[in-house]
Formats: structure tokens, C-alpha cells, sequence
């Protein structure tokens, strides 16, 4: 619901202003940073009422001067509090009529909850509470209690209610504070003569009915001051009354309780509230009331919410081609091994195509659609006694899909074993996308903060959002690059794939800079993809994108900045339940829902001390009909095996980690004995085997495009 209410705040609002549900005690709006601040309320009957009172200050409230304005006057805080609103709460429902009954539904709500702490009063006296306090349960309650006011004050509520602009309501302000204080005065000095009674009309006893200004006349200026600003007015109240409530209140008078007001003790003190200048109940319901709605925890503790990434922040994680390139320390690319890197592999890329296109042909005839052509066919018409199969037909094949593909590969430390084999992998999908046509991009990812410094180009995070200072999302390769860039940026990879002699490290992937094998922050990486995802599609007008994830496992806890790890994350506009063991699921689900890409597959490249493990949670989370002992099986003889709709992938391919399942050079044909026959057959069958297992990537990819 919260993705639903700030999009109609912005749309009330009138412009694109931040919107954030938080771990906030009230709602509140910055006008100017232009930020509206949400709590997480556990009530949905005042989600509406308190965000149209806030998108009241977005719209009237004037990004400056009104600060340094409460600050220069002696008048309290609460009262200008207390006109503002009415100014504001009057004239966002004049803009939206529709708000109206949301905002009658809410002080409905308000009042049976006692939010203002009038002890479920249902009549507010003269003696009970100050001008100030009285003028605001009358402005939010309305008709659902009786309030009484005097002749007197009848010119400051006109006043409150005829503000237009912030002068306006600071000019009514200190009015009300004048009279408020002059009338303190007075009720204080009668109040220290003993034998002195209060006369009934400084105190505010109602008039009779039969002269010409009755005390009524206040109460129904409440009921009819919109009907003079707004011809909409008189029908909203209408439904409003005839609400089947309990609560709500006629705005006639009883004539019998004034007369038994009258003889009321009119020397009664004051209570405590009545002689304050201060608004009571905007602190009641502000400081203490308001955050009864909030969700709290079984400890009282407010509902922790990160709001995830800002747009700046997602920036800086996305690194381009150009600026990854500049960070390069280690390699740079030589002609001659990209070519014969090019040449070693363009068989099996074409055979990769040639699959390709044979299973795009099976999907147009598949649904090839056959109609009659209304012509004879003379070939058949001999057979018309017999056959009413006699014209021609034409066979429409369907069409093809516009292919794309992303692919996000994991730089994280724990696959520096295999990540030079799986860089080659890569290598030769991004030739078989382009031998085919596909338009592809290559992405990797690392959260490595040892072997580099690169803080400098990340903003520090505010408080409210998770940490990204050393998170990279990194452009690698894509069929976008002008001819000279694909080539140094491909030659650049096949470099950082070949082994190094003479180094501790030639059997493992090592970099420094940017590339750094760090922590895994898949989540982050991620969040970063949706935008990525979506701009690759309009760019390229791809009908099916193929989102292709590579890792060695699942993702590392986001970090926060918070102490305590929140309930609630933000992603994508959207507010998720966090969990640090599932969180991948609910992002890449919500991808799906949203059409941010069309099929997802992982490829979990697994060490063979964690197979067991992987593959019994695996066969639970798929429902596999197939056990435990065969998948393994499976996996140990072909160093593969898929599971479909897990873990938010459509498919996930399990992948034995070693560097023999994912070399791609070609081994030589060796025989023992060429004179015999059954000796030639078995090498040259663990020849093709070999050959078959080495390219497990490319060839799975192949099957699951098409």
C-alpha cells in the first residue's frame, strides 16, 4: 500500500516530490528539501487524512520565511500550529472535494481513540479549555461534538478561517494571542478578589434565543464557512451527515441546555487548560496521541524501515566501461591472444548459433497457424467425393522474439579459483550474441574495500539509507561498444583469463583497483540492475531479455547505518519485508512482477565440500520429484544439473566448481594403441565428453535463450 499512497501523494502534490515511509514518530513535510516523511502507521482509516494534511504544507505551506517568522514573535508554537492547519486542511480539500470524507472518516476515527485527550467529552464548555484549544477540536472534529465559544471570539475564528496566506495566518496568530493574553489577564484579576463574581458576559454565557445575536451563530459559521469558499461544500457535508455513525453531531441548538446553563455557578474556576496560552490539545494529539497509530514492536520500538538506495547512491555503484578502464592497473590487451583466443572457440560458438536458431525455428513452427486460401487445389480435386479437403492452404509461421541478453557476473573473493575459466565462459557468450545478433551487456561485481581506496568517489549515505561506499557495479563488455572499445575491452578480459607464469597467483584470478575480489553484495547489485535492465530494453527494443546471473552462493547482508537491521527496505518505489536469508528471492520476484526482464537464470558454480547442502535445500525449495542421491549423481557425472523456478530464478544450474568443468581448452585426442579398435572408440569418446562438460556454460545458455 505505502508505493500506492506515495505515488498519490505526488499526484496531490502536484510535482515529484520525495516521498518516505520511515521509522518516524509523525508524519512531516521538509518544504524545502521537498521531502514528505511517512510514518508506518498500523491504521489505514487516518493513512489518507494525515497524508492530505501534508500535502496541505507541500502545496500552501512557503518554503521560506515562515521559520524565522515563529522565531521574531512572542506568540507560542501551538497557535500557529493550530491556524495553519485550518488554513491548510480547508484549502487542500477545496482542490480535492474527494478528501473530504476521507478526512471526516479520519476524525471519526480520531475521537473514538480520544486523540486529543477530551476524555470522550461530548459537549466542550467555555470553562474547559482556552480559545485556542476550543478553535481547534471545533476545526478538526467539526459536528462531532458540540463546542461553545462567545460572541466575542466570533471575530478571531473568522479571522483563522479567512487566512489565505502565510501572513494571513501569522496576522491571525498573534490576534489570537493578544486577546487570549488580555482575557487571561482579566479572568486573573477578577479571580483574586474573592468577593467579586465574574460577570456572565466576560466569561461568555450564552445569549438568549430570542435576541438578535445568539451564541449559535458561532457553531454554525464552523458548519457554513465552506459553503461561502466552495458550492461543493453543502453536498459533502450532506453525505458526511448522513455517515452511519454514532459520533456525528447536529449543529442545532438545545434550547433547554441553555437554559440549564444558565443557572450554572458562573463563578466556577477556570481549568488548568483554560488558563494556558498554549494549545493543549495540538500537543496532545502532535507529541503523544499521533504515535499510538505507528507500528511498534513488542518492546515498544518503532518498525525499522532503510529506504534502500538514493538515486544518487545507485549512480555511484554503476560504474561505465570508461570509468572502470581508467582504474586498470594490471592489464592491457595483445592482439595476438585475442586472436587466438577467437579462433580456439568459433567452432563451438558456431555451433552455438546454429542450436540457437534451430530451436527459434522449432518456436516458429510450433505456432505456425494454417488458413485456406478459398482457391481450389487441383492436385486434390479429384477427391471431392470423398474429401472436402480440396483448396489451397498457406501456413503462417510465428514470428520470431527480438533476443537480449544482460549478464552480471560475481567478482567476489571466494571465486578466484574459478573465475578466470568463468571469465572465458563469458567470452564466448558475448561472441555467440554476437555472431547472432543479440544485442548483450556484461556486468560485474565486487564490494571489495582492502586492495583498493575508491571512497572518494562515493557521497557519505544519510542515515535513513543502507551503505554503498564500496560497492561496484562494473560494465565489462557490450555489443554497444564502437568496434575499437569492444576490441580493447575484450581483449583486456581475454588477458585476465590466460594464467600468468611465474606468480603465486597464476592458477587464480588476482586484480587490484576497481576489479578487486571482495564480498559478494548481489542484493545491491541488484537494485542497481532494474534501471540497467530497463534502459537495455527500451534502447535496444529486445520482445525477450534474458537476465543471466553468475555466483558462487548467495548474497552478503546489506549494510546499514542503523543499529538494528530494519523490517522493511525500500527497492524500486516499492517497501519490502527485509530478511537477510531471502532477500534475493523478493527482489528478483518483484523484477518479475514489474516485467523488468523476461526470464532469469543463475548459474551457481558450487566447491564439492558444499554439494550435499545445496542440493537438499535445492530439491526442498523446487519440490523436485527427483532425490537427493540421483541429483548428485547426475552432478558428479556431468558436473551440472537444473533446477527450475528457485530462489526467484526461473532456472538455476548448479555447476560442480572445479576448472575442469569450465576450461575451454581443447584437449588433445590421445590413444594408446591405434591398433585397437576398442581403444580408439573410448578416447575418442572421453575426448568428446570432455569437450561437451568444458563448455557447460555456453551450451546451457544456448539450450535456455532460445
Amino acid at each position: 500500500m505505502s508505493e500506492k499512497k506515495s505515488i498519490l501523494a505526488r499526484l496531490m502534490a502536484n510535482e515529484n516530490i520525495e516521498v518516505r515511509h520511515g521509522s518516524y514518530e509523525t508524519a512531516f513535510f521538509d518544504v524545502k528539501q521537498r521531502l514528505l516523511g511517512l510514518p508506518m502507521w498500523n491504521d489505514s482509516e487516518v493513512y489518507d487524512l494525515l497524508i492530505g494534511h501534508e500535502v496541505g504544507h507541500a502545496l500552501y505551506t512557503p518554503p521560506e520565511g515562515w521559520e524565522e517568522d515563529i522565531q521574531d514573535s512572542k506568540c507560542p508554537k501551538t497557535i500557529f500550529n493550530v491556524v495553519e492547519d485550518i488554513r491548510i486542511e480547508r484549502l487542500i480539500q477545496d482542490k480535492y472535494p474527494g478528501l473530504v470524507a476521507s478526512f471526516n472518516r479520519g476524525y471519526v476515527y480520531i475521537e473514538n481513540k480520544d486523540f486529543f485527550g477530551l476524555d470522550n467529552k461530548k459537549h466542550i464548555k467555555i470553562n474547559d479549555y482556552n480559545f485556542i484549544d476550543r478553535l481547534n477540536i471545533k476545526a478538526k472534529l467539526r459536528n462531532l461534538l458540540e463546542v461553545d465559544f462567545t460572541p466575542e471570539e466570533q471575530f478571531y475564528i473568522d479571522k483563522a478561517y479567512a487566512a489565505e496566506t502565510w501572513d494571513d495566518v501569522v496576522e491571525a496568530s498573534e490576534l489570537i494571542y493578544e486577546f487570549m493574553k488580555d482575557k487571561l489577564a482579566k479572568i486573573r484579576i477578577v479571580s483574586d478578589d474573592a468577593e467579586q463574581e465574574l460577570e456572565l458576559d466576560e466569561i461568555g454565557i450564552r445569549f438568549d434565543s430570542d435576541k438578535e445575536e445568539k451564541y449559535g451563530q458561532s457553531e454554525g459559521q464552523f458548519a457554513s464557512y465552506d459553503k461561502q469558499k466552495s458550492d461543493n461544500s453543502t453536498k459533502q457535508d450532506g453525505e458526511f451527515n448522513n455517515q452511519d455513525t454514532e459520533n456525528l453531531k447536529s449543529n442545532e441548538i438545545n434550547d433547554e441546555e441553555f437554559n440549564n446553563q444558565d443557572t450554572e455557578d458562573s463563578t466556577q474556576d477556570l481549568s488548568e487548560n483554560a488558563q494556558s496560552l498554549e494549545s493543549e490539545t495540538d500537543k496532545v494529539f502532535n507529541d503523544k496521541k499521533r504515535k499510538e497509530l505507528l507500528n511498534r514492536d513488542r518492546y515498544g520500538k518503532l518498525e525499522s524501515v532503510c529506504q534502500g538506495f538514493s538515486e544518487t547512491q545507485k549512480k555511484e555503484m554503476l560504474w561505465n566501461y570508461d570509468k572502470l578502464n581508467k582504474q586498470r592497473i594490471m592489464y592491457e590487451a595483445k592482439h595476438e591472444d585475442t586472436v587466438k583466443f577467437m579462433n580456439d572457440n568459433k567452432d563451438i560458438v558456431a555451433n552455438m548459433v546454429k542450436e540457437f536458431d534451430l530451436r527459434k525455428s522449432a518456436y516458429m513452427y510450433s505456432r505456425a497457424s494454417v488458413s485456406k486460401t478459398g482457391s481450389l487445389d487441383l492436385q486434390k480435386l479429384h477427391q471431392y467425393k470423398f474429401n472436402d479437403d480440396i483448396f489451397l492452404s498457406t501456413t503462417k509461421l510465428a514470428e520470431s522474439k527480438n533476443h537480449g541478453m544482460v549478464m552480471l557476473v560475481d567478482y567476489s573473493g571466494s571465486m578466484q579459483v574459478v573465475l578466470k575459466n568463468v571469465i572465458k565462459q563469458t567470452l564466448i557468450l558475448s561472441m555467440f550474441c554476437k555472431k547472432a545478433a543479440i544485442p548483450f551487456v556484461v556486468y560485474g561485481f565486487t564490494g571489495s574495500q582492502y586492495d583498493c581506496d575508491l571512497t572518494s568517489y562515493y557521497t557519505r549515505a544519510e542515515m535513513d539509507f543502507a551503505e554503498h561506499s564500496h560497492i561496484r557495479v562494473m560494465e565489462l563488455l557490450s555489443s554497444s561498444m564502437k568496434k575499437e572499445v569492444f576490441n580493447q575491452a575484450f581483449g583486456v578480459l581475454v588477458q585476465q583469463s590466460l594464467p600468468v607464469e611465474d606468480n603465486y597467483y597464476r592458477k587464480w584470478y588476482r586484480n587490484y583497483g576497481a576489479e578487486a575480489l571482495g564480498d559478494t553484495p548481489l542484493n545491491e547489485a541488484l537494485v542497481v540492475m532494474y534501471d540497467v535492465l530497463r534502459d537495455f530494453r527500451r534502447k535496444h527494443g529486445v520482445q525477450k531479455l534474458s537476465f543471466v546471473t553468475l555466483t558462487d552462493g548467495g548474497s552478503n547482508n546489506i549494510v546499514f547505518n542503523s543499529y538494528y537491521t530494519p523490517k522493511t527496505m525500500k527497492i524500486d518505489g516499492k517497501y519490502m519485508k527485509y530478511s537477510p536469508y531471502n532477500f534475493t528471492d523478493v527482489i528478483l520476484e518483484d523484477m518479475k512482477s514489474k516485467k523488468v526482464f523476461d526470464s532469469c537464470m543463475n548459474y551457481n558454480l558450487i566447491e564439492k565440500r558444499n554439494q550435499k547442502r545445496l542440493i537438499d535445500e535445492c530439491v526442498f525449495r523446487s519440490n523436485s520429484k527427483v532425490s537427493m542421491d540421483n541429483i548428485l549423481k547426475i552432478l558428479r557425472k556431468e558436473n551440472s544439473y537444473s533446477f527450475d523456478s528457485i530462489w526467484g530464478y526461473d532456472r538455476m544450474i548448479v555447476i560442480t566448481q572445479n576448472n575442469s568443468s569450465l576450461d575451454v581448452e581443447d584437449e588433445e585426442l590421445e590413444i594408446k594403441d591405434v591398433n585397437k579398435k576398442s581403444e580408439v572408440i573410448k578416447a575418442f569418446k572421453n575426448f568428446s565428453s570432455s569437450k561437451k562438460t568444458s563448455r557447460v556454460l555456453a551450451t546451457k545458455f544456448a539450450e535456455s535463450i532460445a
